[in-house]
């Protein structure tokens, strides 16, 4: 299986966990954390900007 687990901060300092996984031979899966709690909003952000660049 192949994974991937991108760690950045934010402007605030609050660190963006990024986890792409594959599912099969051409699907993936991406999870986004923000935050400790997470933050659906900068998450979904983060997703669309993502989804542009495929």
């Amino acid at each position: 299986m192949l994974n991937a687990i991108l760690i950045a901060r934010t402007a605030e300092d609050k660190k963006i966990e990024i986890k792409v996984s594959r599912v099969g031979d051409i699907t993936s899966r991406v999870q986004i954390r923000v935050g400790v709690f997470g933050n659906e909003v900068q998450s979904l952000a983060i997703l669309d900007k993502i989804k542009a660049n495929l």
